[in-house]
């Protein structure tokens, strides 16, 4: 077994205030023990779930997996009038499945521990509503010892629980060498605690110099120094004075367009947006982002009416509170390697950076849509909207979507639009 869990040393708070985000919008996937101890239960189909199934399958027959099935309207059977769940409320809080308990949690397997990181798209997690996340420590370390048995990771103690994420996608993964990048990449956050966007151009630059670079043949000690070097100029790159931001490219803009619509899209739970009228519409919202004129299509019901021409004028400032949201999620998505590896479609630490940096301006023009009154509740919705997405919605996990932060982080366009989204009136 693993050894426990990694201390992580993020302010985050959180605890469930029953919003039913997580029973409302998201299939479980049941594994046989979990699906027996439901069965054992004996729900009334009829009298205790509202005439549903407790269970819904997926797969081939010879691999059908179970799931906790949903109403039509998108929450689960078991999910009660006043946002509670049946089972925690008849057979206690240890009987749910453990993807119910853990949630928003993610636990990220790193070297012989695990590393803890956390899903915004919980509003408690966006909002930073609880408890300290030290206070959940004993429950995590639970979690661990049995997420470790429902996946089958029956290792010896002191083994690695999987190999490390590469650095650039070829030569042998190191955990010294994973760690010792994580360590820069949040020295970046951490060199610019009152500006997000130099942090995590700053963290562009570095990646820049290490993709010019033959690492194959480094030792460790050799990687460590030069990427030590890497930090140091990249840290003097973005304090150096720069000109007014550059207006990106057409085909950097027409790419955001796309990567926007994809992480603002909800076709399902009660923040559908408009997906849910049917395929001429989704077709014409893709269109519309094509051009990128005229009104937003409201593809999540949590985005603000405003046209594309407004997205692109110069907002208001990040006030001090915006600045911490945006570092405190940054932080923990980067400490936790939440952004690259198997947390995230398998990229690379650079590829993943990559991605993560790109969702900085999305969340910047989703900010800039709202009146400037309503700035610091539309980015908490918006850190919720993006992170539903982020390293969990398989499309950026295709082709296609590798290719585009492939164009935009070679051409330098996800450097420039961090500075264009983020540029102020100011």
């Amino acid at each position: 077994m693993g050894q426990g869990l990694r201390p992580l040393p993020v302010l985050q708070n959180w605890d469930c205030h029953a919003c039913g985000t997580c029973c409302k919008e998201y299939l479980v996937t049941l594994s046989p023990s979990e699906r027996k101890v439901i069965e054992d239960q004996k729900w009334d189909d009829v009298n205790e779930l509202g005439g549903y199934s407790p269970f819904r399958f997926s797969g081939w027959p010879w691999a059908r997996r179970a799931h906790l099935n949903h109403r039509p309207d998108g929450s689960c059977v078991f999910l009660d009038p006043k946002g509670l769940c049946l089972i925690h409320k008849k057979h206690g809080y240890d009987t749910k499945p453990l993807p119910c308990r853990l949630f928003p949690w993610v636990l990220i397997p790193s070297g012989n521990r695990w590393q803890v990181g956390m899903r915004y798209a919980c509003p408690s997690a966006s909002e930073n509503r609880g408890r300290p996340m030290a206070m959940h420590t004993p429950h995590l370390e639970a979690f661990a010892l049995e997420l470790e048995g429902r996946e089958g990771l029956q290792i010896e103690d002191g083994a690695e629980l999987t190999e490390a994420p590469s650095i650039q996608g070829e030569g042998r993964p190191s955990w010294l060498r994973f760690r010792s990048s994580v360590d820069q990449l949040a020295g970046f956050l951490k060199a610019f605690p009152n500006d997000i966007g130099a942090a995590m151009r700053a963290g562009l630059h570095w990646t820049s110099h290490l993709r010019e670079t033959n690492l194959a043949p480094l030792d460790d000690s050799s990687f460590q120094e030069l990427t030590n070097l890497f930090a140091d100029l990249a840290r003097g790159e973005i304090t150096t004075a720069n000109p007014a931001p550059k207006t990106p490219s057409w085909i950097a803009r027409l790419l955001f367009r796309q990567l926007a619509a994809l992480y603002t899209r909800k076709d399902h739970g009660p923040k559908r947006g408009i997906a849910r009228q049917g395929p001429i519409t989704r077709l014409n919202a893709i269109m519309r982002f094509s051009w990128g004129t005229g009104d937003i299509p409201r593809l999540h019901s949590w985005m603000p009416h405003n046209t594309f021409e407004l997205g692109e004028l110069p907002g208001s400032p990040l006030s001090e509170t915006e600045q911490r949201d945006l570092h405190r999620y940054y932080m923990l998505k980067i400490i936790s390697g939440q952004f690259c590896g198997r947390a995230n479609h398998g990229l690379s630490l650079l590829d993943g950076f990559e991605s993560l940096a790109m969702t900085l301006p999305v969340l910047l023009w989703i900010r800039r849509l709202a009146p400037p009154s309503e700035s610091h509740q539309t980015l908490i919705r918006a850190l919720s909207i993006v992170d539903d997405h982020f390293g969990y919605n398989k499309m950026l996990g295709t082709a296609v979507y590798r290719l585009m932060h492939r164009i935009l982080g070679g051409r330098g366009e996800i450097d420039r639009l961090i500075r264009w989204y983020g540029r102020t009136s100011q």
